[in-house]
């Protein structure tokens, strides 16, 4: 297994997970290689050398080439990339791990003589179970089955018995405990042809974290996801045999929430039975292609000079004027998406709805918030449609109005160093870029930092970090001195990196700016 790290000598979450991850390096160097790339072209060989002295490193550190962290779509530092030993990228991880035992973990699932993979996560594994099996025997009769076991692999919490609405049923023993997990129940099953296995559960979990997939011989065939009261699902067997049903259900909702989930029943019916099963599971318009799009009176699609940047940058090429602050989206999916798991997402609420919620006749719609600077401070919304564990996206951007528009385009994403883009309707018209709206933003708040020198001349050129616990951005002032950006209202970490040659100043003290926003000066000295 190889550890790829993107990081950079300034990050201090970078810095915050190389003890943990050096830690379980130790344990598992034999089998696993860690591999640490600076992002950052001005961290020379000789800057590595000194930090990997300073902070005992034992793996491979080094410096990217241009461009190639950028490959792997990265959104900030530090960013893992798993690559298993068959050289199978099997999860990237944006945000700072300080825990050995997360890492120790992750190693442990990818280093394992058994290992055959693909294991392929979207988060970092959390803790190993702290649960006892139950007896196989005990299970089977819970679930009608004549067998029923729980893998013995370290990693995967095992399922347990439970009582629920008057019926003895079986629950993954990770259910409210813990995050980053996984419980599996391997159930061994005689079929026939034309038969159908039939499995009746109920669940309310969190929708597009938490999940009960259904797995025939390893292979996944049916999710489940959201709030849904006792329901019967049949997986259709086109050969008899032999064949292992799976229940496994994953976890990746905080400890807080209040997640359920019961399998009452696994059957393998027949006949009359089984063609009844089939026809009472539900039925979604499925097309050739996936899309999300706003429709309704006065939506207007407007076009931009360079989508396919602005798609790297925030996931959507898409963009639309819908002049309303409510929105109906119309969607359609293709065979590669279950409505069962997969989700619509606004995230002008936050909110995850699972597809099926969508199902109106033979249509899917959804309804969304519309945000604007004078209501919840951003000047857009976006919602998309996630599948595959939220790997697959398509997303539309839209706009209450122009004036929200010309802010995103004009305003926003130059505070965040982005001064190129524009937009304009099809026909290439236009408004002025000053039409723009009147109240400032709620929910995100402006930042200034300003560099003087002891005269109060403007320094430009000074690298600026701001943090949060888990990433880092860099900031360069400009001709007047200034770094300006508009973040989510929070406590941001400040500090000053590197100062232009000629000029001396604290590159040490880190400043905490305030959460409505704030103008933060720092004085360098001119030598």
């Amino acid at each position: 297994m190889v550890l790829l790290n993107l990081w950079a000598t300034w990050c201090g979450p970078c810095e915050t997970e190389f003890p943990a991850m050096e830690e379980a390096y130790r344990q598992f160097r034999d089998k696993v290689a860690v591999v640490a790339l600076s992002v950052e072209p001005n961290d020379t060989d000789a800057i590595l050398a000194d930090y990997v002295k300073e902070h005992a490193l034992s793996f491979l550190v080094g410096r990217d080439e241009p461009d190639f962290s950028y490959k792997f779509g990265i959104s900030g530092i530090p960013t893992s990339v798993v690559i298993d030993r068959n050289g199978i990228i099997c999860m990237i991880l944006t945000g700072a791990m300080p825990d050995p035992a997360a890492f120790a973990t992750l190693f442990g699932m990818f280093a394992g003589e058994d290992y055959t993979g693909p294991l392929l996560l979207t988060e970092a594994p959390g803790t190993l179970p702290a649960v006892d099996r139950e007896d196989p025997a005990a299970l089977a009769a819970a679930l009608e089955t004549e067998a029923a076991a729980n893998p013995d692999v370290p990693y995967i919490w095992p399922m347990v018995r439970a009582e629920a609405d008057g019926r003895t049923v079986v629950t993954p023993a990770n259910v409210g405990r813990t995050d980053r997990t996984t419980a599996e129940l391997d159930i061994p099953l005689t079929v026939e042809d034309g038969s159908v296995i039939a499995v009746t559960a109920k669940l309310g979990t969190r929708p597009a974290f938490d999940k009960l997939t259904l797995l025939i011989n390893g292979i996944p065939v049916k999710g489940f996801s959201g709030e849904m009261d006792w329901f019967t699902y049949a997986i259709p067997v086109e050969h008899g045999g032999s064949v292992t049903l799976t229940l496994s259900y994953s976890r990746k909702s905080s400890d807080a929430y209040e997640d359920e989930v019961f399998i009452d029943r696994v059957a393998v019916l027949t006949g009359d039975e089984a063609a009844a099963a089939l026809a009472a599971n539900p039925i979604y318009p499925v097309i050739d292609e996936i899309s999300l799009v706003p429709v309704g009176e006065n939506i207007r699609e407007i076009v931009v000079n360079d989508p396919l940047m602005l798609d790297v940058l925030i996931g959507c090429s898409a963009f639309y004027i819908v002049n309303d602050d409510t929105v109906t989206y119309a969607a359609t999916i293709s065979p590669d998406v279950d409505p069962d798991v997969d989700v619509f997402y606004d995230d002008s609420t936050g909110t995850f709805t699972p597809i099926r919620d969508g199902l109106t006749g033979d249509s899917l719609t959804f309804t969304g918030r519309v945000d604007s600077v004078g209501t919840g401070g951003n000047p857009y919304s976006m919602a998309c449609l996630y599948w595959n564990d939220l790997r697959g996206s398509l997303g539309a951007v839209v706009f209450r109005d122009e004036a929200n528009a010309n802010s995103f385009f004009y305003e926003f994403l130059p505070s965040y160093g982005f001064e190129d883009f524009a937009w304009s309707y099809p026909d290439g018209s236009a408004p002025a870029r000053d039409l723009l709206p009147e109240a400032s933003a709620a929910g995100t708040s402006e930042f200034t930092v300003r560099y003087v020198d002891q005269d109060g001349n403007p320094v430009p050129g000074v690298w600026c970090q701001v943090c949060d616990e888990s990433t880092c951005s860099l900031f360069t002032s400009d001709a007047n001195g200034e770094c300006r950006f508009t973040l989510p209202s929070q406590t941001w970490k400040i500090h000053t990196l590197r100062v232009p040659q000629g000029y001396e100043g604290d590159t040490e003290t880190v400043t905490c700016a305030s959460p409505e926003g704030e103008e933060i000066v720092f004085t360098l000295n001119r030598v």
